[in-house]
């Protein structure tokens, strides 16, 4: 194999691909495979679950197939060369030439991820945007069909049981809820230019979320094309239209800025180990944030009791052993070995105590019933933050529905109250 690359261009798409987290395990994946299509140079990564794949542009003499090691990578990203050389055992500039042992072609994977069906294109900043409802998306193992992002025709939804969000596209599509898992959207994330109306191309085999499948966003990198594949979560997921409130009691208009910086100043100083409560309350042309902000105090006595009570069941639990081993019941050979008396470790309990009361009343268009509820006070922050410079409306059923907040029916962000 001999070939001559562009230096910018194969640092460019290096640094792509190295945004795939590796398992150590593998010490071969941490490499790089070079091979060629057509007159392109292909640059594959993977970690078995989700592959990189980079197309860039070469001048080729000769054909060929190279796992280029973690380290020749980093020198290659150190040339201050226009362009060089690459062969099996070579890397070749106008001053310099770098010899390296390419490592075994059969000990790196194939990939095989069919990707054949046409899904939709998008450009890359309102993929970014679309990618928002992330926030939502669940951590609860007992619901994988939640930990990910559903793609729904021109839609994407985010939900984790206690919040949800909503992007409405300006794109085509005729994908049915298929969810696409954590890693490859935080993986997406991360190599999205937010800026960029380039546009990209997404496949997958099935328009459907009936099976497992991997899905590829193909992106134009300008100068090289990048193939992202990864994978989707197989399952029914929920009717979440049916989770949006219809029969609206209160509509409160205001300022997104304006609830954004008092929710924020409040969220600042709140407590993140054991979250703090906000209540949202109407009243005559305004609405009222009351934040309660509350520390984690040491509770000595309950600690102490929790403590005793834990020591009291393992004591329990070794006189139990003693005594089967000293009066042994049934047949077989007795058990010899004495059970060992253990100490449990101490038992911390805190509990949140209020050490500052925060009330923010905010200009607002009330239309309908009072209304107030209460809600975790991280939740809303994060659902308010999504907004910038325009005018929300908070849509409001009772103090037990949840509560929409939208700027125009489209993109919305659902929060379930809780118990003040």
């Amino acid at each position: 194999m001999k070939m001559k690359l562009n230096t910018s261009t194969f640092v460019s798409a290096i640094k792509n691909l190295e945004k795939l987290y590796v398992n150590e395990v593998l010490p071969v994946l941490n490499s790089v495979k070079l091979t060629i299509s057509g007159d392109k140079a292909v640059l594959i990564k993977t970690n078995l679950e989700k592959s990189i794949i980079a197309y860039i542009p070469a001048n080729i003499d000769s054909f060929g197939t190279v796992i280029i090691p973690a380290k020749t990578i980093d020198l290659i990203r150190n040339l201050k060369d226009y362009e060089f050389e690459i062969t099996e055992n070579s890397i070749i500039t106008e001053t310099k030439t770098i010899s390296y042992k390419s490592l075994s072609i059969e000990e790196y994977p194939e990939i095989h991820m069919q990707t054949e069906q046409f899904f939709f294109e998008i450009s890359e900043s309102e993929l970014h945007r679309m990618l928002e409802v992330k926030y939502c998306m669940s951590y609860e193992e007992y619901r994988p069909i939640l930990q990910g992002i559903c793609f729904d025709e021109n839609k994407t939804i985010g939900i984790d049981g206690y919040r949800m969000s909503i992007r409405q596209g300006s794109y085509e599509s005729n994908i049915n809820k298929v969810v696409i898992d954590r890693d490859t959207i935080e993986l997406l994330d991360k190599i999205i230019d937010k800026k960029s109306n380039n546009k990209i191309k997404v496949y997958g085999k099935s328009l459907t979320n009936k099976d497992d499948q991997f899905v590829k966003f193909m992106f134009d990198k300008g100068d090289y094309t990048l193939e992202v594949i990864g994978k989707t979560i197989a399952g029914e997921y929920m009717n979440y239209k049916q989770i949006i409130p219809q029969d609206i009691e209160t509509t409160i208009t205001v300022n997104s800025d304006t609830v954004s910086n008092e929710v924020e100043f409040m969220y600042k100083v709140a407590n993140k180990e054991q979250m703090d409560r906000i209540k949202l309350i109407t009243a005559d042309n305004k609405i009222i944030f009351d934040g309660r902000i509350t520390e984690s105090i040491y509770d000595r006595q309950a600690s102490i009791d929790a403590t005793t009570k834990a020591q009291t069941a393992a004591d329990l639990e070794y006189y139990n052993k003693v005594n089967k081993l000293e009066n042994p019941t049934g047949k077989g050979r007795k058990a010899t070995k004495k059970p060992e008396m253990k100490t449990v470790k101490p038992v911390k309990i805190y509990r949140q105590e209020e050490v500052n009361r925060i009330k923010a009343d905010i200009n607002a268009e009330i239309n309908g019933d009072k209304w107030e509820a209460g809600f975790n006070m991280k939740y809303v922050y994060d659902a308010f933050r999504m907004y910038n410079n325009t005018e929300l409306k908070l849509k409001a059923v009772s103090s037990i529905a949840p509560l929409t907040i939208t700027a125009d029916d489209k993109n919305i962000e659902l929060v379930l109250p809780i118990r003040m």
